[in-house]
């Protein structure tokens, strides 16, 4: 009868006949028992021991990744209680060696390669099917955890997702689709990523960082029926063709479409404007370039810009009032462009910068008018001096005098009634009135008045 192979120190690898081969089980003291496998075990043996059962399948698509921590922790229950472990499942070649081989990996920090080798040097028949391998690949790039937020995990969960989509699976209702697959756009704009805006409405839709890549294909040749190439020559082509495409522009789906991309496929709108920028197909599309992108969400280059990445200049500011600079720094600093700094201050200037000449003290309006030139001044209407007709004048001009100066005697005033056009001449005190008739216009001539411009 089939047996169990021991793997490492307390743990043993085998079939399902292994394990329900009791005396073996007594020989090795088992002490846990856990299944990989579609059927658990009998429950009159799963009474005697510590069983987990745990569904998988022998398929190349199935999930048997994100099965792992609840493996390891039951191994590691086992192993720290002074116990003995059996994984099998139904031949102890493929799943089960896939969650052995995991677990030392994690354990022991070697590599997929190393973890399989060890298992082969006592098991040698052992072989997970290609699907496992990769996992076991992706599981050791994760750096040997389950790391959702790694872009290897979500290009894989979101194949899962296309695959089931293509088989039909959400065809009687909404998918669910886990939120580890979701991109957050960055918008820090920090990175040295480019990003892309709505054309229209000028929205961030995504950056750089959520783009994803592909190699180009064989070109429209490719699915078109009537010119495809033997086998052998297309995986030759495609073996010696690496580069990456250029043509579009493929993302992965973004936290502004949740709830929008449910369906098996349709528009991707911008979140803001409501226009169309591209369109999604979770079994795929193909690319221009002749490569098959599965899942596609496909944005149309010509609705979107994007902007390269500018680095951002660093920014200094000084208070004028904490800059100290004497007489000796030169009064023209030198400015950097893109920086505020401030103005250097002279010891004495009282805070202005440096290089600044203060106007002189100008004096008040009133003493202005009167340095220079006798000027005329208007007076409040006065109600002291009338006109012909006993008519209060409107207005009166009075000349100023400087004492400092002989030439500027005290001139008489001229006083006017704007009603009849009249004049009358004064002497220096207001209260004395001269009659003049002269008209308007010579009595305005005849006062210097002197406007300052400024």
């Amino acid at each position: 009868m089939e047996t169990s192979d021991c793997i490492v120190e307390g743990l043993y690898l085998g079939g399902v006949m292994a394990a329900l081969n009791e005396h073996d089980l007594q020989v090795k003291n088992v002490t846990h028992i856990l299944s990989v496998d579609e059927k658990p075990l009998p429950e009159i043996l799963t009474s005697k021991y510590s069983y987990k059962h745990v569904f998988a399948l022998d398929l190349y698509d199935f999930n048997l990744l994100d099965l792992f921590p609840e493996c390891f922790l039951f191994i590691d229950q086992a192993r720290e209680g002074r116990g003995t472990v059996l994984v099998h499942c139904q031949a102890g070649i493929s799943r089960s060696s896939t969650v052995v081989a995991a677990y030392l990996m994690q354990k022991h920090l070697v590599t997929k390669d190393k973890a399989l080798e060890i298992i082969a040097a006592v098991r040698h028949f052992i072989r997970p099917n290609d699907g496992f391998q990769e996992q076991l690949q992706l599981f050791e790039n994760m750096g040997c955890r389950i790391d959702k937020s790694h872009p290897e995990y979500r290009a894989y969960q979101l194949n899962k997702l296309a695959v089931r989509f293509k088989c039909g699976q959400f065809s009687q209702g909404e998918p669910v689709i886990p939120s580890e697959v979701y991109v957050q756009p960055d918008y820090s704009a920090k990175g040295n990523d480019a990003y892309y805006k709505c054309r229209k409405c000028r929205m961030f839709l995504f950056h750089d960082g959520a783009l994803t890549s592909h190699n180009i294909g064989q070109g429209e040749s490719a699915f078109d029926w009537r010119s495809k190439l033997p086998a052998s020559k297309q995986e030759q082509n495609f073996a010696a063709n690496e580069a990456v495409c250029q043509k579009s522009l493929f993302v992965d789906p973004l936290t502004w479409m949740k709830g929008k991309i449910n369906p098996v496929q349709g528009k991707l709108n911008c979140p803001k404007c409501d226009i169309k920028i591209g369109s999604y197909v979770w079994f795929g599309e193909k690319c221009p370039c002749g490569a098959w992108v599965a899942p596609a969400f496909h944005i149309d280059s010509g609705k979107v810009d994007k902007i390269p990445s500018q680095p951002v200049m660093p920014r200094t500011h000084t208070p004028a009032a904490a800059a100290e600079v004497t007489t000796a720094i030169s009064p023209e600093p030198v400015h950097l462009i893109g920086a505020v700094t401030a103005f250097p201050v002279s010891s004495t200037g009282g805070g202005r910068p440096l290089g600044h000449n203060p106007l002189p003290e100008r004096p008040a309006a009133g003493s202005r008018l009167s340095l220079i030139y006798p000027v005329a001044a208007v007076q409040p209407r006065m109600a002291t001096a009338a006109g012909p007709g006993d008519r209060p004048l409107i207005a009166s001009v009075s000349a100023s005098q400087v004492p400092s100066s002989p030439e500027h005697a005290p001139q008489p005033v001229q006083s006017m009634d704007y009603e009849t056009g009249e004049t009358a001449q004064t002497s220096a005190d207001p209260t004395t009135v001269v009659p003049d008739n002269r008209d308007l216009e010579s009595g305005i001539n005849s006062i210097h008045m002197d406007v300052d411009s400024n």
